[in-house]
């Protein structure tokens, strides 16, 4: 404005479409400027960068955005946008946003406004720092846990292109002591390690060829060993070995797929003690049902040790204490002894599509369709049965003191809290669909 000259070009996208009018609005507070066109872009006003984009409704390269208008407090924005050639339009009303929630009252007590779908938040060892992977953009948002602000916009591996139908990180994971956060990136097929403490990428591995999803390129989920040492990849393309990687040296190397036409990870688990990781899935075949494997993988050597037969495996996780694993079989949950590495028992507890465990391992809570079952671990039994509604339960987190089990919906903005000590519920309306819930300190 002083010298008028341009001090710098921002590179963005065109609308496809010859009304194209009104593509530049600025926020209240002239921080973010958003461009509209086949994306809708956010740009830092201050740096250049790009905080975040949002594709419009529909099929992909069907509609493209043409203009937009923010609201007074900066919260919502409405974007028109239409067909690229011939009529038809419509108006989008795009807020993204994470809620803080006070676990002992169940009402919000802050929101952190988000450029892009957000995802499952990951929250570092101290609580300090919420980490949110950006399902736009091919970065994940550091946020400080006391003041509720993005402190880093931390950029990891690809570049996101939601016009070819790529979106962005995969949800993040820590390790046990929370010191590195480690989530896939996109597109390079890449997966970046947070250093916590200084919110800045510390390694970059590379995922290898034999990992795409069969929706992108990049690995629909991964798990780390919670000592932080190994990486595994879901989804292998039916390939003939499944991916694990070294965190020290980033080799990637593989596991031995035992059937003969290729595996597909779908569940993943790892023991406390890093020692053993667990990995189920199915085998490609031309007629249907498809062969399931459930393998035990020994972290040391890489080598299948036990392939137990299995009818059908779904939902698992590893009690704290690291003796069992309870897993979905369709009708039954299994009870998995990680000694004899071998199915000792089972429960009749059906159609399980989520289990956490209380942190000292006595209970362990399976949701089932829209009802969440309390199983006392030492019996066997169903001590408590939580009715969640007519919706069905898509993840299930417990406090870390035990307290509290917070049970997302699936199609819900709904989150159901079961208070542990007098068995009594609280419904929570986010307005928003919850992808996860992470718990800080008190």
């Amino acid at each position: 404005m002083a010298t008028g000259t341009v001090a710098s070009t921002w590179q963005t996208t065109r609308a496809l479409t010859w009304t194209a009018t009104g593509t530049l609005t600025l926020s209240p507070d002239g921080q973010t400027l958003y461009t509209s066109g086949q994306v809708l872009t956010a740009f830092d006003t201050a740096t250049g960068g790009i905080r975040g984009t949002v594709t419009p409704p529909g099929p992909s390269s069907t509609y493209s955005f043409v203009g937009s208008a923010v609201s007074g407090d900066g919260a919502t924005l409405y974007a028109s946008y239409a067909a690229q050639i011939g009529t038809g339009a419509g108006l989008a009303a795009i807020d993204s946003a994470l809620y803080v929630v006070s676990a002992s009252n169940l009402t919000a007590t802050g929101v952190v406004a988000l450029q892009g779908p957000i995802a499952t938040a990951t929250l570092s060892a101290d609580g300090t720092a919420l980490y949110v992977p950006n399902s736009s953009t091919a970065s994940t948002l550091a946020v400080d846990t006391s003041s509720l602000t993005v402190t880093a916009s931390i950029g990891v591996g690809g570049t996101a292109n939601p016009q070819i139908g790529l979106g962005g990180t995969t949800g993040a994971v820590g390790t046990s002591g929370g010191k590195h956060i480690f989530v896939a990136g996109i597109q390079s097929n890449s997966i970046s390690a947070i250093n916590a403490g200084s919110n800045r990428v510390a390694s970059t591995y590379s995922a290898g060829a034999q990992s795409p999803s069969v929706t992108g390129d990049n690995p629909p989920a991964i798990i780390v060993t919670p000592n932080g040492q190994q990486i595994y990849l879901a989804g292998s393309d039916f390939q003939s070995e499944l991916t694990e990687i070294d965190a020290a040296t980033g080799k990637v190397n593989g596991v031995q797929c035992l059937i003969g036409t290729g595996c597909e990870v779908i569940e993943m688990a790892a023991l406390p003690d890093s020692s053993r990781v667990y990995l189920s899935g199915f085998g490609y075949t031309f007629d249907p049902p498809a062969p399931i494997f459930f393998y035990v993988v020994d972290t040391a050597t890489l080598k299948v040790i036990a392939a137990p037969k299995m009818k059908s495996v779904g939902a698992m996780a590893a009690s704290p204490t690291g003796k069992f694993l309870y897993i979905a079989t369709g009708s039954t949950l299994s009870i998995f002894d990680t000694t004899q590495n071998a199915i000792t028992g089972s429960l009749p507890v059906s159609g399980v599509n989520a289990i956490a465990f209380s942190p000292d391992g006595s209970i362990a809570y399976a949701a089932t369709g829209s009802t969440l079952d309390a199983i006392d671990t030492s019996s066997g039994q169903v001590t408590g049965t939580f009715s969640l509604g007519t919706a069905a339960a898509s993840a299930v987190s417990v406090t870390p003191d035990g307290s509290q089990v917070w049970v997302a919906l699936a199609k819900s903005t709904s989150v159901v809290v079961v208070n542990t000590q007098n068995s009594t519920m609280q419904t929570v309306d986010f307005g928003l669909a919850a992808g996860g819930v992470a718990f800080g300190v008190q």
